[in-house]
């Protein structure tokens, strides 16, 4: 006999970030079956894992995270997203990105997700994950379209020196950021959320600044100072519904000690902290 508790519990997807593939998840979703009896969990695939993960534009790679969702029928009536890194930008661009016809998500949770982009080479110091965008040392080159297109990373590379270049480049961020060309239904999708809940770490090492985990970003012509969400263009006008989920308190800010690699290799984090907001009845 399944319990009503069993009935109320949306399934969860879990998603890989960048130099990854799904089976990193495995733990988090083994975890969440144990935690939760009865519970559907999966791991998505973005197509053939590592190497796609690298080399792909994230417009395809989003493309790939819909198919996941919307072949699967036990998502039908809704679900909870989890994304680590990049897969948990890529989790957003669903949950902004979804039409009539996709499966709901019920909540978002992001797990030092790149939320508003990643930078660093100037005053700031880069992970060596970022090497390959610290050669690129113009805006010319790193927003050329063929780095766009063949470096998943770069579409979230934003160069706080070159602020038009960002937009005029039409990044995969600053259209979900809706500041190339403002489609409400962004905002409509995204505080269609119960939920979000972002989970970033001083000690993170990987996204730059960590505060990007939290929607803040470098100010403008610096890579040392940075501005919090609300002191963001895109906070106070409310371009995709960030204000609206604020004030709304349906936005979470956890911060933790953990570094980047380490959240879904911990057992503590999976079945204590983040297991409370996957939990429909926490």
């Amino acid at each position: 006999m399944i319990s009503i508790f069993v009935l109320s519990q949306p399934p969860i997807v879990f998603l890989h970030g960048f130099n990854s593939n799904a089976s990193l998840m495995d733990l988090a979703v083994n975890i969440t079956k144990q935690q939760i009896p009865g519970v559907y969990a999966v791991s998505c695939e973005i197509g053939n894992g590592v190497p796609d993960s690298i080399f792909t534009d994230l417009f395809w790679q989003l493309e790939q995270l819909k198919i996941c969702i919307k072949n699967d029928p036990q998502l039908q009536n809704g679900f909870i997203g989890v994304g680590h890194s990049m897969g948990a930008y890529l989790m957003r661009g669903y949950l902004q990105n979804r039409t009539s016809d996709m499966p709901r998500m019920i909540r978002f949770i992001s797990v030092a997700g790149p939320m508003a982009g990643e930078f660093c080479g100037i005053k700031s110091s880069c992970n060596e994950l970022w090497d390959a965008m610290k050669l690129m040392d113009s805006a010319e080159l790193a927003y050329s379209h063929f780095v766009q297109k063949h470096f998943s990373l770069s579409n979230f590379w934003r160069d706080p020196y070159e602020p038009r270049a960002f937009i005029e480049a039409k990044t995969h961020l600053s259209y979900l950021d809706n500041e190339v060309e403002h489609n409400e239904l962004f905002k409509e999708n995204f505080c269609s959320a119960e939920l979000i809940v972002l989970f970033g770490s001083q000690n993170d090492g990987i996204i730059v600044p960590y505060q990007s985990s939290f929607f803040g970003q470098y100010e403008n012509g610096d890579d040392d100072q940075v501005s919090d969400m609300r002191d963001r263009d895109v906070y106070k006008y409310d371009k995709f519904g960030l204000k609206t989920m604020h004030q709304q308190g349906k936005l979470i800010m956890v911060e933790t000690s953990y570094k980047h690699t380490e959240y879904f290799h911990s057992v503590k984090f999976l079945s204590v902290e983040l297991i409370k907001w996957i939990k429909t009845d926490e």
